[in-house]
């Protein structure tokens, strides 16, 4: 594994760990101030959304990087190794196409979202939109490497059934 690579794990899993941790403070927090003090706060919806969106897109790339994501694999397991690497590799290929396309569209949304703001915090749409560009560029350059890797003949290792989420 590249130096690159470590560094854009441990880079999206800490975005993904903080976002939700966040998510659940904030949350926690409004919570107990409409409980003990009978107001609520409505920006910690705001910011709530925000951290859920950062947090679901970057977990979904540590999740894609281990290669953890539950897949129904009974026939593809049956087939000689050769074409189980051949359709390793259409899917990895399926996969990237796809996120460049999703990141293309994700760029449009998050751009044409500068005007858009929050009602409490005024905060653009832009930055809560901007996960879904980011996260899709990062899960391609993942389906590439792996694509590779197949393609090189070398086997991508895939999360164990225990680890997966």
């Amino acid at each position: 594994m590249s130096k690159f690579d470590k560094i854009l794990d441990k880079t999206t899993l800490i975005i993904a760990s903080i976002a939700f941790s966040a998510m659940i403070v904030i949350t926690t927090f409004n919570v107990f101030a409409r409980f003990l003090f009978m107001k609520s706060f409505a920006w910690s919806e705001e910011l709530t959304y925000m951290c859920f969106n950062w947090a679901v897109f970057f977990g979904i790339c540590n999740v894609y990087n281990s290669q953890g994501l539950i897949s129904i694999d009974s026939l593809v397991i049956r087939l000689p190794k050769d074409v189980q690497r051949k359709f390793a590799i259409v899917t990895f290929a399926i996969v990237a196409l796809l996120n460049v396309a999703l990141t293309i569209w994700g760029w449009r949304l998050t751009f044409g979202a500068w005007q858009r703001k929050t009602a409490n915090l005024m905060i653009p749409y832009t930055f809560i939109d901007m996960c879904l560009p980011i996260s899709t560029m990062i899960i391609c350059y993942y389906a590439i490497r792996n694509m590779i890797k197949e393609i090189k003949g070398q086997h991508v290792e895939e999360a164990s059934l225990d680890q997966r989420v």
